[in-house]
């Protein structure tokens, strides 16, 4: 048996813990240290990033977050760098969620190029958090990293950054990212083109989704951005889309982007609910649904 690390036990006992053979121990110790709340801690804590043990390089990350301060930026920063990749991917995800009078951006946005794919998604989490809209131009970059994991995580931090910045976005970045060579980068465009609602991306968007060649994920949120655009040549092709598209997921896209429009715009109910009608004898139950769904949602709008 041993003595198992206590609030009771004096920080320098607590610190020396941390070297112990035993995991439980060590990550024992590191909880208890921040709770102490005592800084002496930290540098000790930081070394403890490099433990071969995970939960105990949890438990160090834990109370690093609850100990760190203005004061201690230099020694994160240099953890964006280390040579242990865990000790990378900490100081990445504890530079998201301290605050600092210092600048941290940069050296997150650096982050997104890690050679490894956990630390690239966590840049992009502290980007989210630090919620700077500076970060928008390198995660929608950040859209052709190889793995999907990454990808999901680019794509949180830059909804988040463009929902809680719209006014000092300039869509002119998404429209530049509808002629990316990689898809993703071009179906993350076209949807936040569609959340921005900047009416110039209207005859780009046109084009994308009358070009069948086109990755179908591109051509469906191409079709979502058509119905925040509340104009007639986005309704009449969204028409035709729900009764004409070859691919069942551009179509469904369309028939709910149809029917959004609707219910923002009165003078196109009428027209949406007959289109809408049209396709409830199709053989796609998804798309049934959709629209049995939508003139419910279009008759309780009146």
């Amino acid at each position: 048996m041993f003595d198992r690390p206590n609030i009771g036990w004096e920080s320098e006992q607590l610190i020396e813990a941390l070297s112990s053979r035993n995991c439980i121990t060590r990550a024992t110790a590191a909880e208890v240290l921040g709770s102490k709340k005592d800084r002496v801690a930290i540098k000790p804590l930081f070394r403890l990033l490099r433990d071969k043990d995970g939960s105990v390089r949890w438990r160090a990350a834990e109370s690093l977050e609850s100990l760190i301060g203005d004061e201690d930026i230099e020694l994160l920063l240099s953890g964006v760098k280390d040579e242990h990749e865990s000790v990378r991917f900490w100081s990445v995800y504890l530079l998201g969620r301290c605050r600092f009078s210092k600048d941290v951006v940069p050296y997150l946005i650096s982050a997104l190029k890690d050679d490894n794919h956990e630390i690239r998604a966590i840049a992009a989490q502290s980007l989210e958090l630090v919620g700077d809209e500076r970060a928008i131009p390198p995660l929608l970059e950040a859209m052709r990293d190889e793995w999907k994991g990454a990808r999901l995580s680019v794509f949180g931090a830059i909804k988040k950054l463009v929902s809680e910045n719209k006014n000092k976005i300039d869509a002119e970045l998404f429209l530049k990212g509808l002629e990316d060579d990689y898809p993703d980068v071009r179906f993350v465009s076209a949807f936040f083109l569609g959340e921005l609602g900047d009416s110039r991306a209207l005859t780009t968007l046109l084009d994308l989704i009358d070009d069948i060649n086109e990755d179908v994920n591109v051509r469906q949120w191409a079709a979502y951005a058509l119905g925040r655009m509340d104009d007639d040549r986005a309704f009449v092709r969204l028409i035709d889309l729900v009764r004409g598209e070859r691919s069942p997921v551009v179509r469904r896209m369309a028939l709910r982007s149809l029917g959004e429009m609707a219910l923002r715009n009165p003078e196109y109910v009428k027209q949406a609910e007959a289109c809408i009608t049209s396709v409830l004898e199709d053989e796609d139950v998804i798309l049934l649904g959709l629209a049995q769904g939508m003139l419910g949602r279009l008759q309780k709008n009146r």
